[in-house]
């Protein structure tokens, strides 16, 4: 047991408040007892799984090395306070303007264009992009997409002065973005192709839905007509499916060849070859060289998806 002044005194004279900067916030966070202590938990931070943890572990007293103001706290105040409700306003905002864009263009066009399945699929595509959440996505997906460049040229330049053989197993997740590319404009035709035969379906579940036409589906044969239509459209999905679906496939595996197996197998086997055979390799090293190359493939891999 030690009073809990006398141990921040200790603490103290290993590390001087005085010796901090002008700007820094160094000392009691929050206090709330002068009395003895038996337990104390060391940390780099306050969060939420360090304070469940101490809560769990029965400490008396937490010595964290960042102060509160520079930790996730004033992270998660200036998200809440300041950065979400800008972002809530700035897409109300844009769909609105998006929103009011793509109503003023449909009350411009003829009724006959709605039939061109060219045109119908565009107006859907738009009418997602505000309805379905699509530009949100644009959004983050934009964002993201900066941040990891930065952060894949910094890994790129440190793998460089690890040895600059190391780029070969960073490039070549470069190439799926080529196979992804190939991929979505595979997957483009083909839901492409497929968009009159889903209208079909669409149409013929609306007929069967409707009770206006609940009397004529009993009495007639109108539900024979309806239901081969529908499994008509059915069948030519399929076909299309066929006819695309080995092509995305053979995409898809060679995207994963040159975005998982080449830069995880090849760097951590090249790695190896470093540390046991030739010896001019640190454990250390070895182990930051593994982590930057698996850092930079997930970063390129994930970027490889917004093309």
């Amino acid at each position: 047991m030690m009073n809990i002044n006398e141990f921040i005194a200790e603490v103290e004279k290993i590390a001087p408040l005085e010796l901090q900067e002008e700007w820094d916030n160094s000392g009691w966070q929050i206090k709330l007892t002068n009395g003895d202590i038996s337990k104390v938990m060391v940390a780099l931070e306050v969060n939420g799984e360090v304070v469940r943890e101490a809560v769990n572990q029965k400490a008396d007293l937490l010595l964290v090395h960042h102060p509160l103001i520079f930790g996730k706290i004033a992270i998660d105040l200036f998200s809440y306070y300041v950065f979400h409700p800008v972002r809530e306003k700035f897409e109300i905002k844009c769909e609105s303007y998006l929103n009011e864009m793509i109503f003023r263009k449909a009350q411009q066009v003829e009724l006959g264009c709605y039939e061109d399945p060219d045109f119908f699929d565009n107006y859907n595509r738009a009418t997602w992009v505000v309805e379905k959440g699509g530009f949100k996505r644009i959004i983050e997906g934009t964002g993201w997409t900066l941040g990891s460049v930065v952060s894949i040229i910094f890994l790129a330049v440190y793998l460089y002065s690890l040895d600059p053989f190391l780029l070969v197993f960073i490039l070549c997740p470069l190439v799926v973005m080529f196979f992804r590319v190939k991929r979505n404009q595979v997957e483009f035709a083909r839901e492409k192709e497929m968009t009159p035969f889903e209208r079909q379906k669409d149409y013929t579940k609306r007929t069967v839905l409707l009770k206006d036409f609940a009397k004529e589906i009993k009495t007639t044969n109108i539900f024979s007509v309806v239901k081969r239509r529908f499994a008509e459209a059915i069948d030519n999905n399929i076909k299309v499916i066929k006819k695309y679906g080995w092509r995305v496939a053979l995409l898809e595996s060679f995207s994963d060849f040159f975005g998982e197996v080449i830069p995880v197998a090849g760097g951590f086997g090249y790695g190896c070859y470093r540390l046991i055979v030739l010896e001019n390799l640190t454990v250390s090293d070895f182990s930051v060289l593994v982590s930057a190359i698996t850092n930079c493939r997930n970063k390129l891999n994930q970027l490889a998806h917004y093309f």
